[in-house]
């Protein structure tokens, strides 16, 4: 197995791999449900356990983390490609080099803009790639959780887990011969991230017959359009996935992106065009400036999946409302950035001792 950690602390730094995430998932309190079945690629399971059986806590806070995202993708050589449906929906294996980029994206971006500001996505808590007999290991282990303890995974997670086992036993196909690494059997890959709470897509507000005001609709948008800006001009990233479904709307109206399947790195001038203007008052300034900014995202993502913002980029207040926003998360918080970095420089000099 390969990992990737970071975003979040251990309590236990002699925690290795996919050990934390065993502890919880073999706690007392461990709960898996299933969030959403309906993307191509994965499958995307909530993992519930108390205090006391959580692994992490938050850097800056050192709040205890109690809810995760596991994200679970079937891993191939090559090109993503279509696997056995799952329950009617087409489902499809990615390679392992789109796996681990996208974990390595979203660490990225997450680092990047803690340090900067307000994050733009969700933390990583830990990424692992199962070969194919440790992957049939995991599955196992959780098809077996409910024999320990009743009730600890829900229908719906134990159907995805032996539609996961039954891949698991299929030979792959159409291979590619250019790959390093071929692979007799498909593996599994998880992303682990803590669940953010209180939160609804960007879909649950602006689609028809929602009983949204349309207030809160404009500042939901808004929100969006300045960290998808922000991603862009800050970062150097546009993600090639921005449908509503992958913009997640918490309560007080801030803005997460996730999913960084689909990226491209983009040198761009606009950083600077933002620091020259970013104390204007001016609101045709301000519209001109995001307006200009999605528009150019736009066209370099050209596809279906972006079209919806074709139908507020014109909209004044909420250009200006965005360009407000895209300020007052890139104000360099220095106190901030000076205790991550003390706190992780602390955590990585106790790993070298050990």
């Amino acid at each position: 197995m390969k990992y990737i950690q970071g975003g979040l602390l251990l309590k236990d730094e002699n925690n290795k791999g996919f050990d934390p995430i065993y502890k919880m998932m073999n706690s007392d309190s461990c709960h898996l449900e299933v969030l959403s079945y309906t993307s191509l690629n994965s499958f995307i399971i909530k993992l519930t356990v108390n205090t006391d059986d959580s692994q992490y806590i938050e850097v800056l806070d050192d709040n205890v983390v109690t809810s995760f995202v596991l994200k679970f993708e079937v891993i191939t050589s090559g090109c993503k490609y279509v696997i056995d449906k799952y329950k009617d929906i087409e489902k499809s294996a990615v390679s392992m080099n789109s796996f681990i980029n996208e974990a390595k994206q979203q660490q990225h971006v997450f680092i990047e803009s803690i340090t900067r500001g307000s994050p733009l996505c969700p933390s990583i808590a830990n990424v692992a790639l199962f070969d194919n007999d440790s992957s049939q290991r995991l599955i196992d282990f959780l098809l077996n959780l409910n024999d320990k303890r009743a009730n600890t995974v829900d229908t719906e997670s134990m159907d995805i887990f032996n539609y996961l086992s039954e891949r698991m036993k299929t030979p792959c196909e159409n291979q590619q011969e250019h790959e390093e690494s071929i692979l007799d059997h498909y593996e599994i890959g998880v992303i682990v991230m803590p669940t953010i709470e209180n939160s609804n897509t960007l879909y649950h507000y602006i689609r028809p017959g929602n009983d949204i005001n349309k207030e809160a609709i404009e500042e939901a948008i808004a929100n969006a359009f300045s960290q998808i800006v922000r991603l862009f001009i800050d970062i150097g990233i546009i993600s090639f996935d921005l449908h509503t479904n992958n913009i997640l709307i918490l309560d007080d109206q801030e803005c997460k992106l996730i999913d960084f399947d689909r990226i491209t790195d983009i040198n761009n001038d606009f950083i600077s065009e933002f620091k020259d203007i970013q104390e204007t008052t001016d609101e045709i300034e301000k519209y001109k400036f995001i307006s200009k900014v999605m528009n150019k995202i736009y066209e370099i993502i050209n596809n279906r999946q972006i079209e919806w913002v074709q139908n507020y980029i014109k909209n004044l207040s909420i250009c200006s409302r965005a360009f407000d926003i895209l300020k007052k998360n890139m104000e360099m918080n220095d106190e901030k950035a000076a205790e991550i970095n003390i706190k992780k420089k602390k955590q990585n000099q106790r790993k070298k001792k050990k």
